[in-house]
């Protein structure tokens, strides 16, 4: 579509299997889903009222899929992803920033949080306050990548990875500074965090284990 696009304060419920009531939960093949031609994308942060943030998502593919080709990005989920594929992905070639806010992400097949932004956005910031988990894949917990202007800001707790990096982060020539935080531990199979900053932009990153 070409519009601005709102999803505000939903869920995706695993639920019984009504052939087998008492086995494994049924899920779907997928959560939430966004495209924008040239418009804004927000899932769950209209007017940062937290009443309108996602809630749990359990699905077999990718618990939240956003792409904007004209505007921002702002996601906000207070609940905990459980996906098949990547948790979040995020595919920004608009003019905006992407900003995600988000809890706990667990994957079995895909990053935990993926973000690429594209020549003409302003900048990346992701705020995860709960723990983020890529398992039985051969990614990253998160992943950010970022080719226009302005800062990446990556605030996190603990992020794991059985496959690839804990945290990797990449910056284009016209990026500016990035910045990563975590305050629990963050684990890879390959690097713990792993910065690739092409610009005299500073690169700080603290971490607590």
């Amino acid at each position: 579509g070409g519009a601005d696009i709102s999803i505000q304060n939903v869920a995706v419920k695993e639920f019984d299997d009504p052939q087998n009531p008492t086995g494994a939960k049924l899920r779907s093949t997928g959560g939430i889903y966004a495209y924008s031609g040239d418009g804004a994308i927000n899932i769950g942060a209209e007017n940062n009222d937290a009443s309108n943030a996602i809630g749990d998502i359990f699905t077999q593919g990718r618990g939240i899929y956003a792409r904007s080709d004209g505007g921002s990005v702002d996601i906000a989920v207070t609940g905990a992803i459980t996906a098949g594929a990547n948790g979040i992905e995020v595919d920004n070639n608009g003019t905006g920033q992407t900003t995600e806010n988000v809890n706990a992400i667990t994957t079995t097949g895909g990053r935990g949080l993926s973000v690429e932004n594209g020549a003409n956005t302003t900048g990346l910031t992701i705020n995860a306050t709960g723990t983020i988990a890529a398992t039985g894949s051969t990614d990253s917990g998160i992943e950010a990548r970022h080719f226009g202007t302005g800062n990446v800001t990556i605030n996190a707790t603990s992020v794991t990875s059985t496959g690839d990096d804990g945290i990797y982060a990449y910056s284009e020539v016209n990026s500016g500074d990035v910045s990563i935080t975590s305050t629990g531990l963050v684990q890879g199979a390959d690097e713990g965090i792993d910065v690739n900053h092409f610009v005299t932009g500073a690169v700080t990153v603290m971490a607590a284990e």
